[in-house]
């Protein structure tokens, strides 16, 4: 509701807000995704109430609104506040959409006003440039607003935004304090920064150009040891990112996500510990385990080929019938014994669309194996398929996570190092 009269002075229009009742949620993610925010989940078609119109940017903080494009074509949809979505949703998905700034939201509000607030209109206030709603929150919000919404992610996600887990070691949330995300310090929409760029104090540029103050996640104290079905497409290799292309040619399909991913990896380990190794030789030793009814070896203990090299050795790979976790966890196993050095830290990243069940024996050998040896296992279990389908890889993260909380600590090894041990989904990979 509007709070100045007619012909005000002011060059933005006050008003005075409440429920969001007349409004829709839309919702991109699979089927039953929902969205909380203070205490109320919200699905896809919901009703915008209880939330209030001016209370639920806060609550969302960093963000981004959508509106229908206004430009003639795609290429032209371009600005500091504007970027055009390359997919499609609801309402009238048949319609192009932009993801606009917060700011620019508000200033566009002005448009509305034409046919829906007569005493504006009589007043002429367009005619005189005044620009639409006034935004309603602080100087501080609006400010972390105008910033990118993209949070860091754990280290072996880095350089993609693959995987759903948006906190490095340092900012997880600990008995006596919640969680600490970092975001993006750049503008919203930014040009992605150089990786190598020169960064002012503490920060660093992340794999895919954004800009971080706090420690690289990549960067860790010890080296990694890491061994890592899938020919639907409803998951696919992540859009204008580097060897896209040529992954996509080789599989495009969830296994060319998993590819994806892997390469991001590579990709961004390299280009963190370029500087710390030149002329020396890598300490990351990485093996690949391919399964699906079988196993076979891409590489083992490779501590030389570069990330363009590595994802060769895995490309002639192709999707096949049936899944066997047993034996892909067997095979990892085996590689990690066999190449076990006191001078890394064991690392598990297993990829898979999850359609397979495992004993928990077989789990429980190989982390306590690790712990045997003398580092407790790191192991990530990452979906690429449905959650449905993905309890095993659940199971599998939560057994780890469990020997690994319960092995005794390597004095020698500050705890910002030690990554626990998860289950992803790798929500932001490219849907078909």
């Amino acid at each position: 509701m509007l709070t100045h009269s007619t012909g005000h002075p002011q060059q933005e229009h006050e008003t005075r807000h409440g429920s969001m009742s007349q409004t829709r949620w839309a919702i991109d993610g699979p089927d039953g995704t929902a969205l909380e925010l203070e205490g109320h989940k919200f699905s896809a078609g919901d009703e915008g109430a209880p939330m209030m119109c001016n209370l639920v940017c806060l609550s969302l903080g960093r963000h981004v609104h959508f509106d229908y494009c206004r430009a003639e074509n795609a290429a032209r949809c371009v600005g500091a506040d504007v970027k055009h979505m390359l997919v499609r949703m609801a309402p009238s998905p048949e319609k192009a959409k932009d993801c606009i700034t917060h700011k620019l939201y508000w200033q566009r509000m002005g448009a509305q006003l034409v046919s829906s607030c007569a005493t504006c209109y009589r007043s002429a206030d367009f005619l005189f440039g005044k620009s639409g709603f006034k935004d309603p929150y602080s100087r501080d919000d609006q400010a972390n607003f105008a910033k990118w919404c993209v949070m860091i992610i754990i280290p072996y996600a880095t350089g993609g935004h693959l995987i759903t887990k948006p906190l490095g070691p340092e900012h997880n949330a600990t008995a006596t304090a919640p969680a600490q995300p970092s975001y993006c310090v750049l503008p919203m929409f930014h040009q992605p920064r150089a990786a190598n760029a020169a960064v002012t104090g503490l920060g660093y540029i992340s794999n895919d150009g954004h800009q971080f103050a706090c420690r690289n996640p990549v960067v860790m104290q010890q080296a990694f040891h890491v061994s890592g079905s899938m020919s639907y497409q409803d998951r696919l290799p992540l859009p204008n990112a580097p060897a896209t292309n040529t992954i996509a040619q080789y599989s495009n399909n969830r296994l060319g996500a998993v590819y994806s991913a892997l390469y991001s990896f590579w990709s961004a380990r390299h280009t963190a510990t370029a500087g710390q190794q030149a002329g020396v030789a890598r300490q990351d030793a990485y093996s690949v385990v391919m399964f699906d009814s079988s196993t076979s070896i891409a590489t083992a203990s490779n501590f030389i080929s570069a990330p363009d090299e590595l994802l060769a050795t895995v490309l002639p790979y192709r999707a096949h019938g049936g899944t066997n976790f047993t034996a892909a966890l067997d095979v990892a196993r085996g590689l990690m014994e066999q190449h076990w050095n006191t001078q890394r830290t064991p690392v598990l990243i297993f990829l898979s669309d999850g359609i397979c069940t495992v004993a928990d024996e077989t789990v429980q050998g190989i982390c306590r194996s690790a712990v045997r040896l003398g580092k407790p296992l790191s192991l990530h279990a990452v979906s690429f398929g449905e959650d449905s389908t993905s309890s095993s890889l659940r199971r599998m993260a939560q057994i780890a996570r469990e020997i690994q909380n319960n092995a005794p600590q390597d004095p020698l090894l500050p705890a910002a190092a030690t990554v626990a041990s998860s289950y992803s989904e790798a929500l932001d990979t490219r849907r078909s």
